[in-house]
């Protein structure tokens, strides 16, 4: 397999999965993971020498391939956050004259994943294969 495949966005699923124009025609197999980008219309023009740097490529994520066809696959976004969050809960303890004492709880909820979706993602927008981080 070439680590050089490129492909596009062929249909967007949902934030989450992506349908590329590659399959197992292409060798292609579930746990290959691609970066998705866009790339600019036009060219960044050097302001001091006024040539061209080249279209900017602008990162959209990565995801893995969870499906695979001839000609086509399905990769789903393998981006997560981690949550670090803390409740304060404010109990009121029972009893007429323990009305003015109240006890104050702090909660931390451990680290969490949050599944992250994909940027903004359009049809024709590039991915191309992580071979350094397939399956």
């Amino acid at each position: 397999m070439s680590n050089q495949l490129k492909c596009k966005v062929a249909k967007i699923i949902d934030d989450y999965k992506l349908v590329l124009n590659v399959g197992s025609k292409h060798n292609v197999e579930i746990g290959f993971r691609f970066s998705v980008f866009s790339i600019s219309e036009s060219d960044i023009i050097d302001p001091d020498t006024n040539e061209s740097l080249g279209k900017l490529e602008t990162p959209l994520g990565t995801g893995k391939v969870i499906h695979v066809q001839e000609k086509i696959c399905i990769i789903e976004s393998d981006m997560y956050l981690k949550s670090t969050s803390k409740i304060t809960k404010t109990t009121k303890p029972s009893g007429l004259l323990s009305m003015y004492d109240q006890e104050i709880v702090t909660e931390e909820i451990p680290n969490e994943k949050i599944h992250r979706p994909f940027d903004i993602v359009k049809i024709g927008d590039s991915a191309i294969y992580l071979p350094s981080f397939t399956k």
